[in-house]
């Protein structure tokens, strides 16, 4: 876990906000992404490729700011790929990053509570 989390980034934000605010932050953090990854997987990509991109870039930015880099690194990389695709087969591309990313979510918590 701890090259996915950059302990400075969550360092610098405690010494602006609480430990609690800082865990209900991440708490909203899961909440939205988890709906992010439902309208990726629920948008048909070739009916509404600008949405897709812009959940997955919303969920790049979100993870950065709170010191998830694996997964804003990962968003990154599905979000250029997305960008110079005309024609995907949305479950190959997805299949992969909605794994990563349901993955994280169920162990940050865990990792942020220590």
């Amino acid at each position: 876990m701890m090259e996915e989390v950059d302990q400075e980034i969550i360092n610098e934000l405690l010494t602006h906000i609480s430990k609690e605010d800082y865990h209900a932050l991440v708490d909203d953090f899961i909440d939205n992404t988890r709906h992010l990854l439902l309208i990726i997987t629920k948008t048909e990509f070739l009916k509404d490729k600008t949405a897709v991109i812009r959940a997955v870039h919303t969920i790049k930015g979100n993870a950065i700011s709170l010191g998830f880099n694996r997964l804003s690194k990962d968003s990154a990389i599905l979000e250029e790929e997305l960008k110079t695709l005309n024609k995907i087969e949305k479950s190959s591309i997805f299949a992969g990053y909605n794994s990563r990313v349901t993955d994280f979510l169920n162990s940050i918590k865990n990792y942020i509570d220590k």
